[in-house]
Protein backbone atom coordinates (compact mmCIF):
# COMPACT_ATOMS: atom_id res chain seq x y z
CA UNK A 1 0.00 0.00 0.00
CA UNK A 2 1.68 3.44 -0.71
CA UNK A 3 -0.27 7.23 -0.02
CA UNK A 4 1.46 10.81 -0.09
CA UNK A 5 0.69 13.40 2.86
CA UNK A 6 0.73 17.48 1.20
CA UNK A 7 2.39 19.90 2.23
CA UNK A 8 5.57 17.35 3.70
CA UNK A 9 6.36 15.91 0.29
CA UNK A 10 6.49 12.61 2.19
CA UNK A 11 5.96 9.18 0.99
CA UNK A 12 4.89 6.16 2.89
CA UNK A 13 4.87 2.64 1.96
CA UNK A 14 3.43 -0.40 3.76
CA UNK A 15 4.14 -4.06 2.98
CA UNK A 16 1.06 -6.00 4.37
CA UNK A 17 0.55 -9.74 4.61
CA UNK A 18 -2.99 -9.83 3.27
CA UNK A 19 -3.79 -13.65 4.79
CA UNK A 20 -6.08 -13.53 7.66
CA UNK A 21 -5.82 -10.39 9.54
CA UNK A 22 -3.50 -7.97 6.99
CA UNK A 23 -0.51 -7.99 9.29
CA UNK A 24 2.34 -5.47 8.48
CA UNK A 25 5.16 -6.79 7.15
CA UNK A 26 7.51 -4.28 6.52
CA UNK A 27 7.00 -0.20 6.08
CA UNK A 28 9.04 1.94 4.18
CA UNK A 29 9.12 5.92 4.49
CA UNK A 30 10.76 8.72 2.47
CA UNK A 31 10.62 12.32 2.39
CA UNK A 32 11.11 13.74 -1.09
CA UNK A 33 13.13 17.06 -1.50
CA UNK A 34 11.35 20.16 -3.20
CA UNK A 35 12.26 19.39 -6.78
CA UNK A 36 10.66 16.01 -6.72
CA UNK A 37 7.79 17.36 -4.43
CA UNK A 38 7.00 19.48 -7.13
CA UNK A 39 5.91 16.82 -9.62
CA UNK A 40 2.65 15.07 -10.57
CA UNK A 41 1.10 13.15 -7.69
CA UNK A 42 1.30 9.60 -9.96
CA UNK A 43 5.05 10.36 -10.81
CA UNK A 44 6.10 10.61 -7.17
CA UNK A 45 4.71 7.40 -5.88
CA UNK A 46 5.76 5.41 -8.72
CA UNK A 47 9.29 7.07 -8.08
CA UNK A 48 8.71 5.51 -4.55
CA UNK A 49 7.84 2.08 -6.30
CA UNK A 50 10.50 1.87 -8.30
CA UNK A 51 13.26 3.31 -5.73
CA UNK A 52 11.73 0.01 -3.22
CA UNK A 53 11.74 -2.63 -5.63
CA UNK A 54 15.44 -1.50 -7.40
CA UNK A 55 16.68 -1.24 -3.96
CA UNK A 56 15.51 -4.61 -2.74
CA UNK A 57 13.61 -3.60 0.18
CA UNK A 58 10.75 -5.33 -0.70
CA UNK A 59 12.02 -7.77 -3.63
CA UNK A 60 12.48 -10.50 -0.76
CA UNK A 61 8.61 -10.30 -0.29
CA UNK A 62 7.92 -9.61 -3.70
CA UNK A 63 9.94 -11.55 -6.25
CA UNK A 64 8.35 -14.60 -7.34
CA UNK A 65 4.91 -14.07 -5.67
CA UNK A 66 1.73 -12.66 -7.23
CA UNK A 67 0.45 -9.28 -4.99
CA UNK A 68 -2.01 -6.53 -4.97
CA UNK A 69 -0.52 -3.31 -5.33
CA UNK A 70 -2.88 -0.49 -3.65
CA UNK A 71 -3.22 3.18 -4.27
CA UNK A 72 -5.10 6.31 -3.04
CA UNK A 73 -4.43 7.99 -6.58
CA UNK A 74 -6.64 6.48 -9.37
CA UNK A 75 -4.50 7.56 -12.53
CA UNK A 76 -2.04 5.08 -11.60
CA UNK A 77 -4.35 2.44 -12.16
CA UNK A 78 -5.24 3.28 -15.44
CA UNK A 79 -1.08 4.03 -16.02
CA UNK A 80 0.57 0.86 -14.52
CA UNK A 81 -1.21 -1.87 -15.19
CA UNK A 82 0.18 -4.87 -16.35
CA UNK A 83 -1.28 -5.74 -19.60
CA UNK A 84 -1.50 -2.49 -20.73
CA UNK A 85 2.65 -1.81 -19.98
CA UNK A 86 3.42 -3.37 -23.19
CA UNK A 87 1.41 -0.83 -25.24
CA UNK A 88 2.30 2.27 -23.30
CA UNK A 89 1.59 5.28 -25.28
CA UNK A 90 3.79 7.44 -26.97
CA UNK A 91 2.38 10.28 -24.75
CA UNK A 92 3.25 8.84 -21.86
CA UNK A 93 5.94 10.50 -19.85
CA UNK A 94 9.56 9.21 -20.92
CA UNK A 95 10.09 8.75 -17.31
CA UNK A 96 7.08 6.97 -15.96
CA UNK A 97 7.33 4.53 -18.93
CA UNK A 98 11.05 3.57 -17.97
CA UNK A 99 9.50 2.95 -14.68
CA UNK A 100 6.45 1.01 -15.63
CA UNK A 101 8.93 -1.23 -17.88
CA UNK A 102 11.14 -1.40 -14.35
CA UNK A 103 8.05 -3.20 -12.76
CA UNK A 104 7.00 -5.87 -15.36
CA UNK A 105 9.33 -7.94 -13.80
CA UNK A 106 6.89 -8.12 -10.77
CA UNK A 107 3.75 -10.18 -11.22
CA UNK A 108 0.82 -7.41 -9.36
CA UNK A 109 -2.40 -6.11 -10.22
CA UNK A 110 -3.27 -2.24 -9.32
CA UNK A 111 -6.51 -1.69 -7.64
CA UNK A 112 -7.61 2.39 -6.33
CA UNK A 113 -7.97 1.91 -2.25
CA UNK A 114 -10.54 5.65 -1.23
CA UNK A 115 -7.42 7.24 1.33
CA UNK A 116 -10.16 7.36 4.23
CA UNK A 117 -9.56 3.15 4.17
CA UNK A 118 -5.51 3.65 3.93
CA UNK A 119 -4.80 3.19 7.47
CA UNK A 120 -1.89 1.01 7.28
CA UNK A 121 0.75 3.11 5.46
CA UNK A 122 0.38 5.75 8.41
CA UNK A 123 0.89 3.75 11.22
CA UNK A 124 4.63 4.37 12.55
CA UNK A 125 6.37 5.52 9.42
CA UNK A 126 4.71 9.33 10.62
CA UNK A 127 7.00 8.77 13.66
CA UNK A 128 10.44 7.86 11.84
CA UNK A 129 10.14 10.49 9.18
CA UNK A 130 13.29 12.59 10.55
CA UNK A 131 15.19 9.27 11.54
CA UNK A 132 15.80 7.69 8.00
CA UNK A 133 18.56 6.23 7.13
CA UNK A 134 19.58 6.23 3.58
CA UNK A 135 23.04 4.19 4.13
CA UNK A 136 21.08 0.63 5.36
CA UNK A 137 22.91 -2.17 3.77
CA UNK A 138 21.77 -4.32 0.86
CA UNK A 139 21.63 -7.65 0.83
CA UNK A 140 21.71 -9.22 -3.12
CA UNK A 141 20.67 -12.41 -2.94
CA UNK A 142 20.03 -13.29 -6.53
CA UNK A 143 20.22 -11.64 -9.86
CA UNK A 144 17.21 -11.51 -12.52
CA UNK A 145 17.25 -10.16 -15.57
CA UNK A 146 13.93 -10.71 -17.26
CA UNK A 147 13.77 -6.67 -17.31
CA UNK A 148 17.04 -6.02 -19.13
CA UNK A 149 16.11 -8.55 -21.13
CA UNK A 150 12.74 -6.81 -22.60
CA UNK A 151 14.76 -4.19 -23.20
CA UNK A 152 17.42 -6.15 -25.31
CA UNK A 153 14.52 -7.02 -27.46
CA UNK A 154 13.38 -3.63 -28.45
CA UNK A 155 17.05 -2.75 -28.75
CA UNK A 156 17.00 -5.78 -31.32
CA UNK A 157 13.72 -5.60 -32.86
CA UNK A 158 14.32 -1.75 -33.47
CA UNK A 159 17.40 -2.34 -35.44
CA UNK A 160 16.54 -5.19 -37.30
CA UNK A 161 13.85 -3.46 -39.30
CA UNK A 162 17.02 -1.70 -40.91
CA UNK A 163 19.01 -5.29 -41.17
CA UNK A 164 20.59 -7.88 -38.75
CA UNK A 165 24.18 -6.57 -40.29
CA UNK A 166 23.35 -3.28 -38.48
CA UNK A 167 22.81 -4.69 -35.28
CA UNK A 168 26.40 -6.40 -35.35
CA UNK A 169 27.73 -3.10 -35.94
CA UNK A 170 25.93 -1.27 -33.36
CA UNK A 171 27.61 -1.57 -30.11
CA UNK A 172 31.20 -1.30 -32.17
CA UNK A 173 29.78 1.76 -33.77
CA UNK A 174 28.67 3.20 -30.44
CA UNK A 175 32.37 2.35 -28.84
CA UNK A 176 33.90 4.14 -31.82
CA UNK A 177 31.98 7.45 -31.59
CA UNK A 178 33.16 10.16 -29.33
CA UNK A 179 30.34 12.13 -28.77
CA UNK A 180 27.92 8.64 -27.75
CA UNK A 181 31.08 7.12 -25.78
CA UNK A 182 31.15 10.17 -23.96
CA UNK A 183 26.91 10.15 -22.84
CA UNK A 184 27.45 6.49 -22.16
CA UNK A 185 30.06 7.16 -19.60
CA UNK A 186 28.17 9.99 -17.97
CA UNK A 187 24.89 8.00 -17.94
CA UNK A 188 27.52 5.00 -15.85
CA UNK A 189 29.02 7.10 -13.89
CA UNK A 190 26.30 9.94 -13.42
CA UNK A 191 28.67 12.46 -14.28
CA UNK A 192 28.52 14.86 -17.29
CA UNK A 193 31.67 16.90 -18.63
CA UNK A 194 31.27 20.81 -17.80
CA UNK A 195 32.48 21.20 -21.28
CA UNK A 196 31.19 19.22 -24.45
CA UNK A 197 30.45 18.73 -27.72
CA UNK A 198 26.96 20.32 -29.09
CA UNK A 199 25.73 16.67 -30.09
CA UNK A 200 26.84 15.78 -26.02
CA UNK A 201 24.98 18.83 -24.98
CA UNK A 202 21.98 17.48 -26.76
CA UNK A 203 21.57 14.54 -25.44
CA UNK A 204 22.39 16.03 -22.07
CA UNK A 205 19.45 17.72 -21.80
CA UNK A 206 17.10 14.04 -22.51
CA UNK A 207 19.78 11.92 -20.31
CA UNK A 208 16.91 11.51 -18.03
CA UNK A 209 15.09 9.30 -21.29
CA UNK A 210 18.44 8.09 -22.50
CA UNK A 211 19.70 4.43 -21.48
CA UNK A 212 22.53 2.17 -21.62
CA UNK A 213 21.61 -1.46 -23.13
CA UNK A 214 24.47 -3.48 -24.05
CA UNK A 215 27.08 -1.13 -25.26
CA UNK A 216 24.46 1.09 -26.94
CA UNK A 217 22.15 4.02 -26.20
CA UNK A 218 18.39 4.15 -26.35
CA UNK A 219 15.92 7.26 -26.04
CA UNK A 220 12.89 6.09 -24.46
CA UNK A 221 12.32 2.74 -27.08
CA UNK A 222 14.13 4.10 -29.93
CA UNK A 223 17.86 2.75 -30.70
CA UNK A 224 20.46 5.90 -31.12
CA UNK A 225 22.57 5.68 -34.27
CA UNK A 226 25.84 6.56 -34.10
CA UNK A 227 27.09 9.30 -36.96
CA UNK A 228 29.02 6.17 -39.41
CA UNK A 229 25.77 3.88 -39.36
CA UNK A 230 23.54 6.96 -40.42
CA UNK A 231 24.17 7.13 -44.16
CA UNK A 232 23.12 3.39 -44.14
CA UNK A 233 19.96 4.09 -41.97
CA UNK A 234 19.00 6.91 -44.27
CA UNK A 235 19.33 4.09 -47.12
CA UNK A 236 17.14 1.30 -45.36
CA UNK A 237 14.44 4.18 -44.36
CA UNK A 238 14.87 5.65 -48.14
CA UNK A 239 14.24 1.73 -50.01
CA UNK A 240 11.22 2.27 -51.88
CA UNK A 241 11.07 6.30 -52.00
CA UNK A 242 8.40 6.48 -49.67
CA UNK A 243 8.62 10.27 -49.26
CA UNK A 244 9.47 12.56 -46.90
CA UNK A 245 6.23 11.91 -44.46
CA UNK A 246 6.33 8.28 -43.79
CA UNK A 247 9.87 8.00 -43.72
CA UNK A 248 10.14 10.38 -40.61
CA UNK A 249 6.94 8.22 -39.41
CA UNK A 250 8.93 5.22 -39.71
CA UNK A 251 12.33 6.77 -37.67
CA UNK A 252 10.51 7.92 -35.18
CA UNK A 253 9.06 4.39 -34.45
CA UNK A 254 12.90 2.92 -34.19
CA UNK A 255 15.69 5.37 -34.90
CA UNK A 256 16.86 8.48 -33.05
CA UNK A 257 19.79 11.12 -33.50
CA UNK A 258 19.77 14.80 -34.08
CA UNK A 259 18.17 16.73 -37.06
CA UNK A 260 17.09 13.03 -38.02
CA UNK A 261 14.23 15.23 -39.85
CA UNK A 262 16.53 17.38 -41.51
CA UNK A 263 18.54 14.71 -42.60
CA UNK A 264 15.66 12.76 -44.06
CA UNK A 265 14.18 15.71 -45.88
CA UNK A 266 17.69 16.61 -47.50
CA UNK A 267 18.41 13.23 -48.65
CA UNK A 268 14.78 13.30 -50.81
CA UNK A 269 15.34 16.64 -52.00
CA UNK A 270 18.65 15.54 -53.47
CA UNK A 271 17.57 12.16 -54.80
CA UNK A 272 16.92 12.41 -58.66
CA UNK A 273 14.39 9.31 -58.60
CA UNK A 274 12.05 11.34 -56.28
CA UNK A 275 12.79 14.65 -57.89
CA UNK A 276 11.96 13.69 -61.44
CA UNK A 277 8.88 11.19 -60.96
CA UNK A 278 7.10 13.95 -57.80
CA UNK A 279 4.27 15.51 -58.26
CA UNK A 280 3.98 18.80 -59.84
CA UNK A 281 4.45 21.69 -57.47
CA UNK A 282 1.56 23.71 -56.03
CA UNK A 283 -0.24 25.77 -58.78
CA UNK A 284 0.87 29.59 -58.20
CA UNK A 285 -1.57 32.10 -57.95
CA UNK A 286 -3.42 33.20 -61.16
CA UNK A 287 -2.53 36.81 -63.01
CA UNK A 288 -5.69 37.91 -65.29
CA UNK A 289 -5.09 39.39 -68.56
CA UNK A 290 -5.64 43.33 -68.15
CA UNK A 291 -8.89 44.58 -70.04
CA UNK A 292 -9.77 48.21 -70.84
CA UNK A 293 -11.49 47.72 -74.23
CA UNK A 294 -13.27 45.67 -77.00
CA UNK A 295 -10.49 44.63 -79.57
CA UNK A 296 -7.82 45.43 -77.36
CA UNK A 297 -6.89 41.63 -77.27
CA UNK A 298 -8.40 38.56 -78.87
CA UNK A 299 -7.62 34.80 -78.63
CA UNK A 300 -8.03 32.16 -80.95
CA UNK A 301 -8.03 28.46 -81.04
CA UNK A 302 -8.70 25.92 -83.19
CA UNK A 303 -11.48 23.17 -82.83
CA UNK A 304 -12.49 19.68 -84.48
CA UNK A 305 -12.72 18.09 -86.69
CA UNK A 306 -16.20 17.80 -86.89
CA UNK A 307 -17.15 15.94 -90.16
CA UNK A 308 -14.44 17.12 -91.95
CA UNK A 309 -14.61 20.51 -91.02
CA UNK A 310 -12.24 22.38 -88.56
CA UNK A 311 -13.76 25.53 -86.43
CA UNK A 312 -11.29 28.74 -86.15
CA UNK A 313 -12.79 30.50 -82.81
CA UNK A 314 -11.87 34.21 -82.28
CA UNK A 315 -12.80 35.31 -78.76
CA UNK A 316 -12.84 38.97 -77.57
CA UNK A 317 -11.21 39.81 -74.01
CA UNK A 318 -13.37 42.01 -72.98
CA UNK A 319 -16.44 41.64 -74.40
CA UNK A 320 -16.20 37.99 -74.52
CA UNK A 321 -18.09 38.67 -78.21
CA UNK A 322 -17.35 35.30 -80.05
CA UNK A 323 -16.85 34.68 -83.60
CA UNK A 324 -16.29 31.14 -85.56
CA UNK A 325 -15.24 29.86 -89.39
CA UNK A 326 -15.48 26.90 -90.36
CA UNK A 327 -12.16 25.61 -93.03
CA UNK A 328 -11.65 21.71 -93.97
CA UNK A 329 -7.95 22.52 -93.50
CA UNK A 330 -5.95 24.43 -90.94
CA UNK A 331 -3.03 25.41 -92.57
CA UNK A 332 -1.06 28.72 -92.13
CA UNK A 333 -2.38 30.04 -95.00
CA UNK A 334 -5.77 29.68 -94.57
CA UNK A 335 -5.80 30.40 -91.22
CA UNK A 336 -4.05 33.59 -92.62
CA UNK A 337 -6.77 34.43 -94.94
CA UNK A 338 -9.94 33.55 -92.36
CA UNK A 339 -8.17 36.17 -89.67
CA UNK A 340 -8.15 38.66 -92.70
CA UNK A 341 -11.52 37.69 -93.36
CA UNK A 342 -12.56 38.19 -89.74
CA UNK A 343 -10.54 41.14 -89.16
CA UNK A 344 -11.35 43.08 -92.10
CA UNK A 345 -15.31 42.57 -90.75
CA UNK A 346 -14.73 44.08 -87.13
CA UNK A 347 -11.09 45.49 -87.42
CA UNK A 348 -8.09 43.83 -86.35
CA UNK A 349 -6.90 43.59 -82.65
CA UNK A 350 -4.16 45.07 -80.77
CA UNK A 351 -2.88 41.64 -79.26
CA UNK A 352 -3.33 38.63 -80.96
CA UNK A 353 -3.36 35.57 -78.15
CA UNK A 354 -2.78 31.76 -79.66
CA UNK A 355 -0.94 28.98 -78.58
CA UNK A 356 2.06 27.05 -80.05
CA UNK A 357 0.15 25.45 -83.00
CA UNK A 358 1.91 25.41 -86.25
CA UNK A 359 -0.57 27.69 -88.19
CA UNK A 360 0.54 30.55 -85.84
CA UNK A 361 4.36 29.79 -85.52
CA UNK A 362 4.70 29.78 -89.52
CA UNK A 363 6.39 32.60 -91.38
CA UNK A 364 3.59 33.44 -93.24
CA UNK A 365 1.28 34.14 -90.35
CA UNK A 366 4.29 36.07 -88.31
CA UNK A 367 4.54 38.40 -91.35
CA UNK A 368 0.84 38.84 -91.41
CA UNK A 369 0.54 40.20 -87.99
CA UNK A 370 3.39 42.66 -88.84
CA UNK A 371 1.28 43.83 -91.90
CA UNK A 372 -1.86 44.30 -89.48
CA UNK A 373 -0.05 45.77 -86.94
CA UNK A 374 -0.80 43.09 -84.09
CA UNK A 375 0.91 41.81 -81.16
CA UNK A 376 1.06 37.82 -81.29
CA UNK A 377 1.70 36.38 -77.95
CA UNK A 378 1.83 32.67 -77.77
CA UNK A 379 1.12 31.25 -74.50
CA UNK A 380 3.45 28.97 -72.21
CA UNK A 381 3.94 25.42 -73.55
CA UNK A 382 1.51 22.41 -72.48
CA UNK A 383 -0.51 25.12 -70.58
CA UNK A 384 -4.24 25.73 -72.08
CA UNK A 385 -5.02 28.01 -68.71
CA UNK A 386 -2.56 31.01 -70.36
CA UNK A 387 -5.49 30.64 -73.33
CA UNK A 388 -8.26 30.00 -71.25
CA UNK A 389 -10.98 32.35 -73.02
CA UNK A 390 -10.75 30.87 -75.92
CA UNK A 391 -10.24 27.09 -74.26
CA UNK A 392 -13.78 27.39 -72.06
CA UNK A 393 -15.13 29.09 -75.86
CA UNK A 394 -13.92 25.99 -77.82
CA UNK A 395 -15.69 23.66 -74.91
CA UNK A 396 -18.95 25.86 -75.25
CA UNK A 397 -19.74 25.55 -79.20
CA UNK A 398 -18.72 21.60 -78.48
CA UNK A 399 -21.03 21.10 -76.28
CA UNK A 400 -23.45 23.28 -78.53
CA UNK A 401 -22.64 21.57 -81.55
CA UNK A 402 -23.17 18.05 -80.09
CA UNK A 403 -26.86 18.90 -79.04
CA UNK A 404 -27.85 18.38 -82.73
CA UNK A 405 -24.31 16.70 -84.80
CA UNK A 406 -26.70 15.97 -87.49
CA UNK A 407 -27.29 19.35 -88.65
CA UNK A 408 -24.22 20.86 -86.68
CA UNK A 409 -23.57 24.44 -88.70
CA UNK A 410 -27.39 25.28 -88.31
CA UNK A 411 -26.93 24.64 -84.81
CA UNK A 412 -23.62 26.46 -84.59
CA UNK A 413 -24.92 29.65 -86.21
CA UNK A 414 -28.43 29.05 -83.73
CA UNK A 415 -25.79 29.35 -80.46
CA UNK A 416 -23.54 32.24 -81.97
CA UNK A 417 -26.78 34.14 -82.48
CA UNK A 418 -28.47 32.99 -79.12
CA UNK A 419 -24.69 34.18 -77.11
CA UNK A 420 -24.50 37.53 -78.87
CA UNK A 421 -27.59 38.82 -77.94
CA UNK A 422 -28.44 37.28 -74.54
CA UNK A 423 -26.99 39.32 -71.50
CA UNK A 424 -23.56 37.72 -70.20
CA UNK A 425 -23.01 37.94 -65.92
CA UNK A 426 -19.22 37.83 -66.66
CA UNK A 427 -19.26 40.40 -69.29
CA UNK A 428 -18.69 44.34 -68.20
CA UNK A 429 -21.91 45.65 -66.53
CA UNK A 430 -23.57 42.49 -67.09
CA UNK A 431 -24.87 43.52 -70.92
CA UNK A 432 -24.88 41.46 -73.64
CA UNK A 433 -21.92 40.60 -75.69
CA UNK A 434 -22.70 42.61 -79.29
CA UNK A 435 -24.00 45.38 -77.35
CA UNK A 436 -20.50 45.98 -75.14
CA UNK A 437 -18.50 45.21 -78.11
CA UNK A 438 -20.51 47.43 -81.41
CA UNK A 439 -21.76 49.62 -78.60
CA UNK A 440 -25.69 48.99 -79.54
CA UNK A 441 -28.07 46.30 -78.88
CA UNK A 442 -28.56 43.54 -81.64
CA UNK A 443 -32.01 42.83 -82.86
CA UNK A 444 -33.15 39.85 -81.04
CA UNK A 445 -36.62 37.75 -81.34
CA UNK A 446 -37.57 39.60 -77.95
CA UNK A 447 -36.94 42.88 -79.77
CA UNK A 448 -40.54 43.55 -81.04
CA UNK A 449 -41.88 42.83 -77.17
CA UNK A 450 -40.33 46.21 -76.48
CA UNK A 451 -40.05 49.47 -78.43
CA UNK A 452 -36.24 50.57 -78.78
CA UNK A 453 -35.69 53.72 -77.09
CA UNK A 454 -32.91 54.87 -78.80
CA UNK A 455 -33.61 57.80 -81.28
CA UNK A 456 -31.20 58.97 -83.66
CA UNK A 457 -29.99 62.91 -83.20
CA UNK A 458 -31.51 65.89 -85.00
CA UNK A 459 -28.31 66.69 -86.79
CA UNK A 460 -27.75 62.86 -87.65
CA UNK A 461 -31.18 62.89 -89.18
CA UNK A 462 -30.57 66.31 -90.98
CA UNK A 463 -26.99 65.51 -92.24
CA UNK A 464 -28.74 61.95 -93.89
CA UNK A 465 -31.52 63.46 -95.22
CA UNK A 466 -29.37 66.30 -96.94
CA UNK A 467 -27.30 63.56 -98.40
CA UNK A 468 -29.83 61.59 -99.60
CA UNK A 469 -31.20 64.52 -101.73
CA UNK A 470 -27.54 65.06 -103.35
CA UNK A 471 -27.59 61.46 -104.26
CA UNK A 472 -31.40 61.99 -105.85
CA UNK A 473 -30.23 65.14 -107.59
CA UNK A 474 -27.16 63.66 -109.06
CA UNK A 475 -29.30 60.71 -110.40
CA UNK A 476 -31.79 62.20 -112.19
CA UNK A 477 -29.03 64.66 -113.35
CA UNK A 478 -27.25 61.94 -114.57
CA UNK A 479 -29.50 59.33 -116.38
CA UNK A 480 -32.40 62.12 -117.24
CA UNK A 481 -34.86 60.46 -115.46
CA UNK A 482 -38.88 61.19 -115.80
CA UNK A 483 -41.43 60.50 -113.03
CA UNK A 484 -44.27 57.86 -114.23
CA UNK A 485 -46.82 56.43 -112.59
CA UNK A 486 -48.86 52.69 -112.57
CA UNK A 487 -51.71 51.26 -110.33
CA UNK A 488 -53.67 48.23 -110.44
CA UNK A 489 -55.26 47.10 -113.91
CA UNK A 490 -53.43 48.59 -116.35
CA UNK A 491 -52.14 46.75 -119.01
CA UNK A 492 -48.30 47.12 -119.28
CA UNK A 493 -45.33 45.31 -121.05
CA UNK A 494 -42.98 43.71 -119.02
CA UNK A 495 -39.43 43.47 -120.21
CA UNK A 496 -37.52 40.45 -120.04
CA UNK A 497 -33.73 38.91 -120.57
CA UNK A 498 -34.63 38.06 -123.74
CA UNK A 499 -38.20 38.67 -124.88
CA UNK A 500 -41.14 40.91 -123.61
CA UNK A 501 -44.96 39.59 -122.36
CA UNK A 502 -47.96 41.73 -121.93
CA UNK A 503 -49.64 41.46 -118.46
CA UNK A 504 -51.64 43.57 -116.19
CA UNK A 505 -50.53 45.19 -112.81
CA UNK A 506 -51.81 43.35 -109.97
CA UNK A 507 -50.76 44.59 -106.74
CA UNK A 508 -48.20 47.42 -105.96
CA UNK A 509 -45.98 46.46 -103.67
CA UNK A 510 -43.90 50.13 -103.13
CA UNK A 511 -42.97 53.16 -105.08
CA UNK A 512 -40.91 51.17 -107.88
CA UNK A 513 -41.96 47.51 -107.60
CA UNK A 514 -44.71 45.92 -109.22
CA UNK A 515 -45.96 42.37 -109.02
CA UNK A 516 -47.88 41.67 -112.64
CA UNK A 517 -49.74 38.86 -113.97
CA UNK A 518 -48.96 37.81 -117.33
CA UNK A 519 -51.18 37.05 -119.99
CA UNK A 520 -49.87 33.16 -119.72
CA UNK A 521 -51.08 33.19 -115.86
CA UNK A 522 -47.57 33.67 -114.26
CA UNK A 523 -47.10 36.01 -111.74
CA UNK A 524 -44.08 38.00 -111.42
CA UNK A 525 -42.48 41.12 -109.84
CA UNK A 526 -40.67 43.72 -111.66
CA UNK A 527 -39.24 47.46 -110.95
CA UNK A 528 -40.94 49.85 -112.86
CA UNK A 529 -37.84 50.56 -114.91
CA UNK A 530 -38.50 47.20 -116.67
CA UNK A 531 -42.30 47.69 -117.09
CA UNK A 532 -44.58 50.79 -119.35
CA UNK A 533 -47.66 50.84 -120.25
CA UNK A 534 -49.46 49.40 -123.39
CA UNK A 535 -50.98 51.35 -126.05
CA UNK A 536 -53.40 49.49 -128.19
CA UNK A 537 -54.25 46.06 -128.76
CA UNK A 538 -51.06 45.43 -131.00
CA UNK A 539 -49.36 41.79 -130.32
CA UNK A 540 -46.18 41.39 -129.45
CA UNK A 541 -43.87 39.54 -131.34
CA UNK A 542 -40.19 39.39 -129.33
CA UNK A 543 -37.88 40.48 -132.21
CA UNK A 544 -34.52 39.17 -130.89
CA UNK A 545 -33.19 42.22 -128.49
CA UNK A 546 -29.98 43.11 -128.78
CA UNK A 547 -29.19 45.73 -125.55
CA UNK A 548 -27.42 46.17 -123.11
CA UNK A 549 -30.39 45.90 -120.50
CA UNK A 550 -28.99 43.38 -117.42
CA UNK A 551 -32.36 42.00 -116.14
CA UNK A 552 -32.74 39.56 -112.76
CA UNK A 553 -35.84 37.41 -112.95
CA UNK A 554 -36.17 35.55 -109.43
CA UNK A 555 -38.47 32.54 -109.46
CA UNK A 556 -41.93 34.66 -107.72
CA UNK A 557 -44.73 32.87 -107.16
CA UNK A 558 -48.15 34.53 -106.87
CA UNK A 559 -48.41 34.75 -103.00
CA UNK A 560 -45.63 37.54 -102.56
CA UNK A 561 -44.98 39.48 -99.37
CA UNK A 562 -46.30 43.44 -99.98
CA UNK A 563 -43.94 46.04 -98.54
CA UNK A 564 -42.48 49.62 -99.26
CA UNK A 565 -39.11 48.56 -99.95
CA UNK A 566 -37.27 50.73 -102.57
CA UNK A 567 -35.44 48.20 -104.79
CA UNK A 568 -32.39 49.58 -106.35
CA UNK A 569 -32.98 50.17 -110.49
CA UNK A 570 -31.56 46.72 -111.90
CA UNK A 571 -31.12 47.90 -115.38
CA UNK A 572 -29.39 50.55 -117.21
CA UNK A 573 -30.61 53.75 -119.07
CA UNK A 574 -31.24 52.36 -122.95
CA UNK A 575 -30.70 56.17 -123.43
CA UNK A 576 -27.67 57.97 -124.37
CA UNK A 577 -25.72 60.21 -122.03
CA UNK A 578 -27.33 63.50 -122.80
CA UNK A 579 -25.39 65.74 -125.71
CA UNK A 580 -23.91 69.27 -124.88
CA UNK A 581 -25.29 72.56 -125.39
CA UNK A 582 -26.14 73.53 -128.99
CA UNK A 583 -26.03 70.41 -130.80
CA UNK A 584 -29.72 69.88 -130.88
CA UNK A 585 -30.26 72.58 -133.75
CA UNK A 586 -27.59 70.98 -135.83
CA UNK A 587 -29.91 67.28 -134.87
CA UNK A 588 -32.99 69.31 -136.01
CA UNK A 589 -31.02 70.57 -139.32
CA UNK A 590 -30.08 67.92 -140.31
Amino acid sequence: MSNFVPGNYDLRTALIFCYHLKKTAAESHRMLVETYGKHALGKSQCFEWFKKFKSGDFTYFLWGRKFILQTDHKPLVALLQTENMKGLKSTTAARLKRWAIRLLGYDFRIEYIRTTDFGHADALSRLMSKFRDDNAEELQVASIRTTENEIHLIRDSAIDTFGKDLRLQLATATDSDPDLKTVMNAIQNNVFPTECSPIVEHYKKRIDCISVVSNSLLLGDRVIIPKSMQPDILSSLHKGYPGIRRMKQLAREFVYWPKLSEDIEHLVQQCNVCALTKKLPIKVPISPWPMKKPLERMHLDFAGPIEGQYLLIFVDAYSKFIEVMTTPTISSSRTVELCREVFSRYSPPDILVSDHGTQFTADIFTQFCKEMQISHILTAVNHPQSNGRAERMVDSVKRAIAKNPSNWKKELQDFLYSYRYTPCTAAPEGKSLAEIFFGRRINSPFSKLIPSSWKPSPAAVEDLSIKNQNMQRQFEQHHGTRSRTLKPGDRVIVAFKDKRELGVIEHILSNSRFQVLLDNGRSVERHINHIWKRSGTQEIHNPSIADDWVFYEPDMTSDVTHDNTELQPCCRSTRGPRQPAGTHSERDAS
